[in-house]
């Protein structure tokens, strides 16, 4: 991209501004440039949370800081993440990267990490389903409103079966 189809010794800056490739990149994509460069190095991610990514398992801005680990923290991690069953916050990704550059990423602290509670689910009363799970229950037509209401009326109805009172 550098040097693509552009002659170097026929333009100057002063007359038109040259853009680096990333920026003609983000201009063609409509994206910023640093989310180009944040694409690009999420590259740096080993295969199997690379394809984690792309499944959406794990979301765009924690594997934007997992991909500052070495691979072979990366592979502990990923091993960690399929026993366990999780997936990192960003908050969890940016303590992993912080400890890989400082140089103190064991396998014991990945999985400490990995092991905590996140912040999100810390008691806040909320409950989240993916919409990919749920949809094939539901007419297309049916908005998220519509969802929650048949929801908790089947909520409802199954506890009524289990003998327990409703509110």
């Amino acid at each position: 991209m550098k040097r693509q189809g552009e002659r170097t010794d026929l333009t100057s800056a002063g007359i038109r501004q040259k853009l680096s490739s990333v920026q003609k990149i983000a201009d063609d994509a409509g994206e910023g440039k640093t989310k180009i460069q944040q694409y690009i190095k999420i590259n740096d991610l080993i295969p199997e949370l690379l394809e984690m990514v792309d499944g959406n398992e794990i979301k765009f801005n924690p594997a934007y800081e997992l991909a500052f680990l070495r691979p072979e923290e990366q592979a502990v991690l990923y091993d960690i993440l399929q026993a366990e069953e999780v997936t990192p916050s960003l908050s969890q990704a940016q303590r992993l990267k912080r400890a890989s550059q400082e140089g103190r990423l064991s396998e014991q602290d990945i999985a400490a990490i990995m092991r905590e509670e996140k912040a999100q689910t810390r008691d806040t009363g909320k409950v989240t389903l993916p919409a990919k799970e749920i949809e094939q229950f539901f007419p297309k037509s049916y908005t998220p409103a519509q969802k929650k209401k048949v929801i908790v009326k089947l909520l409802a109805s199954w506890a009524r079966q289990r003998g327990e009172q409703v509110r």
